[in-house]
This record gives structure tokens, C-alpha cells and sequence, in this order.
């Protein structure tokens, strides 16, 4: 399959999008923000943050993108869905940990488990569709375990956390 580059450029750009936001409101983040990257607890510069988490989703949007090429993926939807799964990631979790750094009352573990649950559900879709030519779809019963569970994962964040 050959990489799409229309897409790959377009997906690059939403990933680089919420700089705008993070340099807007540079001058209000604390000096280390929590992002869970560094085990210690302690958080990182902010400079390093704002920039580390963008270049590294990038790298990982290029790595996503060219394991598309290796074999032929037959279901476009899934094609689809793996271009634009790094972006999405990075606009909730980026902007969810920006706002937590201004506002330590921010509900992350809300917002990140509704995201999870999504993407949950997403992966549930493809697991009983035919992604490759030589494999087989995963049984339907895996697609409805994957199902439950984004339905528990979104009703608890959605009224525990």
C-alpha cells in the first residue's frame, strides 16, 4: 500500500496544532508540569514538555504511518482510523495535561478515560472486520468483551472520576 502523504501531512499538522494554545498560555504554567514522563512524580520544564510530547507523538505518527506500507491493508476504514488515532490522542491528552497544569481541580482522569473508552470501541469495530489478506477477523465474542469493557471504562470515568 502506498503511504499517503496528503493525509500523513494533514495528520502531522493537527498533531502540531495545540502548540498554539500551549504557547499562549506559556506564561501561565507552572514551572514543572505533571505529565507522568519522568517516573519520579516530580513533572518536567515546562520548555522540555511543551515541545518533547509534540516531537515524540510526530515520530510515532511517522512510525504508524509507514507500518501501513508493509503489507497490503485491505479494509480503508482502518487505514483511516490508524492515521488519525495519533492525532486525536495527542489533542486530548496534550490539551487535558495543559489545563491540569493551570488548574490542578482539571478532571485528567475523566477526560482520558472517556478518550480510552472511545478508542476502545473503535478497536472493537475492526476486531471482527478483515483487516489483512492473509489473516483471519479476531472471534466476535473478543469484539464484545472490547465492547463492554469501553462501555464500563466510559460510564465510570463518566460519573466516578
Amino acid at each position: 500500500m502506498k503511504l499517503k502523504w496528503k493525509e500523513l501531512v494533514a495528520s502531522l499538522i493537527v498533531i502540531w496544532l495545540p502548540l498554539i494554545y500551549a504557547l499562549s498560555i506559556y506564561a501561565d504554567l507552572p514551572q514543572l508540569i505533571r505529565g507522568h514522563l519522568p517516573y519520579s512524580g516530580l513533572g518536567m520544564p515546562k520548555q522540555v514538555f511543551i515541545w518533547f510530547l509534540l516531537v515524540l507523538l510526530s515520530i510515532i505518527q511517522l512510525i504508524v504511518c509507514y507500518t501501513t506500507t508493509i503489507k497490503e491493508i485491505i479494509d480503508k476504514q482502518f487505514v483511516h482510523f490508524l492515521y488519525w488515532l495519533v492525532p486525536f490522542i495527542n489533542a486530548v491528552v496534550y490539551i487535558s495535561v495543559l489545563l491540569y497544569g493551570l488548574n490542578p481541580a482539571f478532571p485528567v482522569f475523566k477526560v482520558n478515560g472517556i478518550m480510552s473508552a472511545i478508542i476502545l470501541n473503535a478497536v472493537s469495530y475492526f476486531l471482527t472486520r478483515k483487516i489483512v489478506a492473509d489473516q483471519e477477523p479476531a472471534p466476535r465474542v473478543l469484539a464484545y468483551i472490547f465492547g463492554g469493557v469501553s462501555s464500563i471504562l466510559f460510564l465510570v470515568s463518566l460519573f466516578l472520576f
